[in-house]
């Protein structure tokens, strides 16, 4: 266990231990049972507080960084929670002095909102992992497709003597992949598969003893067709 993890429970050892000496001594005419009540209550505010300070709830090496989708709610449902729970242990302690049981069922629904919350916290970061794998899944597409463009520039370059319409055509169609924004409807996929089909077919000309260029120009025109139409679908 790393020394900084090690002087993270030490620390929180430390605030709990505090807390309820500090109950204990100051506290010490209060209800018995009710005076526990809020030591619990004073130390899930404590632990809820420094949780995040002491072991940070984000992971830079999560490239999803799940757990920033819920940060904001996350933080929000804590903080009412928090004022809530000491507005709650003034009133019914310090201001008027109310029945134990009714303290137990007021922090008791407090919690369970705050749970409520913090599920909704955890649903939210599991979107934000779909949207990620869904953004990469895109992403990788379209690094499939220039790659397929650079394969096929580099097999005819191995022939030699290819016409420069064709060399211009296939730099033409590695640029505007290169300004394709990843989307994530059913048309831009179709598009896509289409224009790697379409590659194929490219590709499938070049295995041929004497390449109709006039044919390949076609195939190539094809792609840009398709190529130019996916430039058009953006994600909604």
């Amino acid at each position: 266990m790393k020394t900084s993890r090690i002087l993270s429970y030490i620390l929180l050892l430390a605030g709990v231990a505090l807390i309820i000496i500090s109950f204990l001594y100051f506290g010490r005419n209060a209800e018995p049972d009710a005076r526990t009540l809020n030591i619990i209550v004073t130390c899930i505010i404590f632990l809820l507080i420094t949780s995040d300070i002491l072991f940070p709830w984000i992971n830079l090496k999560d490239k999803p960084q799940r757990t920033i989708g819920g940060l904001g709610i996350r933080w929000l449902s804590i903080s009412f929670y928090v004022i809530l729970a000491v507005a709650a242990m003034l009133v019914m302690n310090v201001f008027k002095n109310f029945e134990l049981k009714t303290q137990i069922l007021v922090h008791v629904i407090l919690l369970i909102g705050l749970f409520g919350s913090l599920v909704q916290v955890f649903i939210i970061s599991d979107k934000t992992t779909e949207v990620f794998k869904e953004e990469q899944l895109h992403r990788n597409k379209l690094v499939q497709m220039k790659r397929s463009v650079k394969d096929i520039q580099l097999k005819l370059e191995k022939l030699g003597s290819v016409p420069q319409y064709i060399t211009t055509a296939l730099e033409d169609l590695q640029e505007d992949i290169r300004t394709i924004s990843p989307a994530n409807t059913a048309e831009a996929f179709e598009l896509e598969d289409k224009f790697l089909d379409e590659l194929t077919a490219v590709d499938g000309l070049l295995f041929k003893t004497n390449i109709d260029y006039e044919i390949l120009k076609l195939k190539v025109e094809a792609c840009s067709r398709t190529l130019r139409d996916r430039k058009q679908v953006y994600s909604v």
